[in-house]
């Protein structure tokens, strides 16, 4: 039988959701506390506001969703589901909100056809919105991530392509630059690969992109004893890369610089060599590295030279590339030196010192 909203049932949901807000809190677990409204005269404007924002929020959200329903001629169960997956959401979202310590660039490596900068959004481009938390629970969302990042995997054995709504990047510049030499490896004739850049503060401000980072996601999981929903072979990958996606596209305004893997690998400054490209993996590149000696101040120019060209003209990143660079040590890039703890302080002393002259010659 095909169970409609009767009268009977809609008049508890109005009321449910028209003026019930305490049953709402009550009954879905939303955080209502009283203390901090009665503190609130003791603190400053901006902290009653946030708290205000902070309960009122998934009410208004969650009041939508109600509301939407109610005005749909559908069957009951599937409706009120609809409705507590929103604020289980909520909670969920609560628990893996990045800090705001988290990293200020990510990077992807990035296969497309043609030669021109290339547009990132997934292949099915859902945007993380009210609708889409309506409609998936977390259980839903978290096979949904699974199927993503087992996905190159899974396209090798069966030939066939997977659709996800996620865009993968990750924080881990050597990591990312060694994907994107496997990815030209495997490339088409018609295909450019290259490198991204984008910055998270600003992609945070555009209203349909949404970030998560994978770890955090799977560690909330894992606290609510769902963490078998992301298989072990998944997890391995995620935290090798420490790997992020993001759901809705990504707007041009946040993506910092696009350079061609051609650019990166056939740089003067030499950093990236043959084994690193052939190595299909960094444990086998590691396995099969060899070192070479090189003089303190030869090494800091080529790593300042490699960071100018992942760089271009964007002068003010060298200093943040010049620490990811280094961040596995200068001995991950095949090179050894007397002084290897000196190479950082020397590298970045030497973009002071380009950034000097740039200056100097500066008619005012």
């Amino acid at each position: 039988m095909n169970h409609r909203l009767g009268d009977k049932t809609r008049c508890g949901l109005l009321g449910f959701c028209g003026t019930g807000y305490l049953w709402i809190l009550l009954y879905f677990g939303i955080d209502f506390d009283q203390d901090q409204l009665s503190k609130a005269p003791c603190t400053t404007s901006d902290s009653i506001l946030n708290d205000l924002r902070a309960m009122i929020e998934p009410l208004s959200t969650l009041t939508s969703t109600c509301a939407s329903v109610l005005a749909q001629e559908r069957d009951p169960f599937p409706a009120l589901k609809e409705i507590q997956n929103v604020p289980e959401w909520n909670i969920f979202l609560d628990t893996i909100k990045t800090p705001p310590s988290g990293p200020d660039y990510l990077f992807r490596a990035h296969k497309h056809v043609g030669t021109s900068q290339p547009i990132f959004v997934s292949e099915l481009n859902i945007p993380f919105d009210l609708e889409f938390r309506r409609a998936f629970s977390i259980d839903k969302f978290a096979v949904l991530l699974n199927k993503h990042l087992t996905k190159s995997k899974t396209e090798r054995t069966t030939r066939e392509k997977i659709k996800t709504p996620f865009v993968s990047l990750s924080s881990s510049l050597h990591w990312t630059i060694h994907t994107a030499g496997q990815k030209w490896k495997d490339r088409d004739a018609e295909e450019a690969v290259g490198l991204a850049i984008f910055d998270v503060k600003k992609m945070r401000q555009t209203s349909d992109t949404t970030i998560f980072r994978v770890s955090d996601v799977i560690e909330s999981l894992t606290s609510q004893g769902r963490g078998d929903l992301i298989s072990g072979e998944a997890k391995v990958w995620a935290g090798n890369c420490d790997e992020y996606v993001s759901m809705g596209g990504i707007h041009d305004s946040g993506l910092v610089r696009w350079v061609l893997w051609e650019e990166l690998y056939s740089s003067p400054a030499k950093i990236l060599s043959d084994c690193f490209l052939k190595a299909y993996t960094l444990g086998k590149y590691r396995q099969w590295m060899q070192e070479q000696q090189v003089e303190l101040e030869n090494i800091c120019q080529r790593i300042v030279g490699f960071a100018k060209v992942i760089a271009g003209p964007r002068d003010d990143l060298l200093s943040t590339l010049i620490e990811l660079i280094l961040e596995p040590g200068i001995q991950f890039w095949g090179f050894e030196t007397e002084s290897s703890e000196d190479v950082r302080d020397r590298a970045l002393a030497l973009v002071n010192e380009l950034t000097l002259d740039k200056l100097s010659r500066l008619s005012i």
